[in-house]
């Protein structure tokens, strides 16, 4: 199983966000990967740095990756899955922030 851990939205082109995960199975996180959107196609990429660039194109090296397409594409559909979830946690739980904050008293 893959948990969400961290997403932080951004939407700039195909970039949906940032996510941090932990696979419970290996007692592993994996920080910092991102979440693309692109038409129908959605996918997940692995920690990376920009290398430099190519015919005007970045380049970037990851840090991890999967030998089989297969297997990285399992990651990602369960990834993606861990995203959706946490989005629907983060927003069944802003209503309840807000109640509070409203609640409160003022001190001024």
């Amino acid at each position: 199983m893959i948990e969400c851990i961290r997403f932080i939205e951004i939407n700039k082109g195909s970039l949906r966000g940032y996510a941090d995960f932990f696979i419970d199975k290996m007692g592993l996180e994996i920080f910092n990967c991102t979440y693309h959107v692109k038409g129908s196609q959605h996918w997940i990429n692995m920690p990376n740095k920009e290398i430099g660039e190519v015919d005007g194109k970045k380049k970037y090296l990851s840090f991890i990756r999967f030998r089989k397409r297969e297997h990285a594409d399992a990651f990602s559909k369960a990834a993606i899955e861990a995203i959706e979830k946490k989005i629907k946690q983060n927003q069944l739980s802003k209503p309840q922030e807000i109640n509070k904050i409203s609640t409160m008293e003022i001190p001024f």
